[in-house]
């Protein structure tokens, strides 16, 4: 591919955009962007019909910027406009590079052009604040939220002391817009900016605010015990998804929030516990005192895992994927690449298991921590 760089512009070239790619592979995508320069897509690997797959023509992920890419946020498959197209060709990517290269169909060239123009057109939010303001804010922001009774008596059922639930700092979304007002404007009146800080953003009525989703905040820390971001545990499940990101990005004064695993110190690090679900990580500790990094899903932010694992250098690792790898493909897919990746960067890991009776290291550690008493 090297011998091509001088002679295409890759980056600008409709001819190898994601979406051509897309539409010369029979990707079916939805025609308009959600909003950051990506399109909705139907996984060709995982053949999944949820569109998990994104489609990047060109957007700031988590502070890198990513032009002609595509993610499976299902099966964690990713990679290039033109490796995508070698890959479902089933040729290499030289030879993907001429048929692409080659193609001479301007009117379909126009119409993806046109996608393109309007997925750069699209509002688009703003940058997300860097670590150490989101962490000012977000910990201001806490002490300023109540937790709810229904929150705490959820919390107190998995287990967790209500010590240990103020350690954690869970608290409530407020269900009224004028507690949302209220606790925006103190936060604007103790100085803090909330331009960038994901989740805040300006109404229709020029009112800064945050999310309204109902349930309660799981702050995601970093590996310096900087709240980054958050997950909520939504009271109600929307369809199938009892998690989402505490963030604003379909605000033109939004932000993204930031996908990274979460760390929840133990005794020590010498062992680090890996899982999937940041409040899951929590409990694991809780019951413990082992150290354990969650990852926001069984694909996701595994580069950043690496990176903290590295950081960390523990002598042994162990992975906690939930029991139902042995039904769930996705699950064992998953399992498999991160120990291959781990492997990849001399990382020794083992795998954990225990009664498939209970599906998460969470609900184990909790029967075995009932059985005790």
């Amino acid at each position: 591919m090297k011998n091509y760089k001088n002679k295409y512009d890759f980056k600008n070239d409709v001819r190898f955009s994601i979406l051509t790619v897309a539409e010369k592979c029979s990707i079916n995508y939805d025609p308009k962007p959600n909003g950051h320069g990506t399109f909705n897509a139907e996984c060709p690997f995982c053949e999944s019909s949820s569109k998990k797959l994104s489609l990047v023509v060109e957007a700031n992920i988590n502070g890198k910027t990513y032009t002609n890419s595509y993610r499976c946020f299902k099966c964690g498959e990713y990679g290039n406009a033109i490796g995508l197209y070698a890959r479902l060709k089933g040729i290499d990517k030289q030879t993907a590079i001429k048929e692409l290269a080659n193609d001479i169909n301007v009117s379909k060239n126009k119409e993806v052009e046109k996608k393109i123009i309007d997925s750069k057109e699209h509002p688009s939010c703003l940058e997300t604040a860097d670590i150490n303001s989101l962490d000012k804010v977000y910990r201001a922001f806490l002490d300023l939220l109540p937790l709810y009774e229904s929150s705490l008596k959820n919390l107190r059922e998995r287990g967790l002391t209500d010590d240990y639930i103020r350690l954690k700092k869970y608290r409530s979304l407020p269900r009224s817009y004028k507690e949302r007002y209220a606790i925006t404007d103190k936060l604007i009146e103790m100085g803090f900016n909330l331009e960038g800080i994901a989740g805040f953003y300006k109404d229709k009525y020029n009112h800064w605010t945050f999310s309204n989703s109902q349930g309660f905040l799981i702050p995601i820390k970093t590996i310096d015990n900087k709240i980054c971001s958050f997950q909520i545990r939504l009271d109600e499940k929307i369809g199938k998804m009892r998690y989402l990101y505490f963030t604003s990005s379909k605000y033109e004064s939004g932000a993204k929030a930031l996908a990274c695993p979460s760390i929840s110190y133990g005794n020590n690090t010498d062992t680090i516990y890996i899982t999937e679900g940041v409040l899951k990580g929590d409990v694991a500790t809780f019951f413990s005192n082992d150290t354990f990094i969650s990852v926001p899903g069984v694909n996701s932010a595994i580069d950043i895992l690496i990176d903290m694992l590295k950081t960390l250098n523990p002598i042994n690792t162990v992975i906690c994927y939930d029991m139902d790898m042995y039904e769930n493909d996705d699950v064992k897919k998953a399992l498999i690449k991160l120990i291959n990746i781990l492997n990849e960067n001399n990382i020794y890991c083992e795998l954990k298991l225990w009664d498939k009776n209970f599906k998460g290291i969470d609900d184990y550690y909790y029967k075995l921590n009932k059985t005790k008493k």
